[in-house]
């Protein structure tokens, strides 16, 4: 009886023992020709926002404290679209001169992240500036929009991982 009783309280113990508790992502990277000193990073409605120095050879990081969602970053010119999970580990590269070109993420996250650069990158290919889209008639509009749709629907079959 008495072994019962150890085994109950070691488990009572066992139990009660807290797993910490991640509520913050690493985000980190290198800007090649940074034209600014800093990277911003926003989620949608602005109620976050970071700035994260860079140093003098264009490396930064930081621990950000966020909930898991969609977030973008800026360099002062051009924006890239993030999504960032508690825990992940996100290293991003590009150069400021080439951004949409040259961004490229790696670590925890990076699948997501790298689709998501894709996607911006042949949105903007394909639809081109929203007034230039909205200007043409209806047919040519309805077959630059079925052209994108098909094509954003297989890169995202294509993308493993997501």
């Amino acid at each position: 009886m008495k072994k019962y009783a150890i085994l109950l309280f070691v488990l009572a113990i066992v139990s009660c023992k807290k797993e910490a508790v991640i509520d913050y992502a690493l985000f980190s990277g290198k800007v090649t020709n940074a034209q600014g000193k800093e990277i911003t990073v926003l989620n949608d409605n602005e109620s976050f926002k970071k700035v994260i120095k860079l140093n003098e050879d264009g490396t930064f990081s930081d621990t950000l404290k966020i909930t898991n969602g969609n977030y973008f970053f800026h360099d002062g010119k051009t924006r890239a679209f993030l999504y960032l999970s508690q825990g992940d580990n996100l290293y991003v590269n590009f150069d400021a001169k080439d951004f949409k070109n040259s961004i490229k993420f790696d670590g925890e996250g990076a699948v997501t992240n790298n689709y998501l650069a894709a996607k911006e990158k042949v949105m903007v290919e394909i639809f081109g500036k929203s007034k230039d889209l909205y200007s043409l008639d209806e047919q040519l509009f309805v077959a630059k929009v079925n052209e994108g749709k098909s094509v954003l629907e297989n890169m995202l079959t294509s993308t493993s991982g997501l």
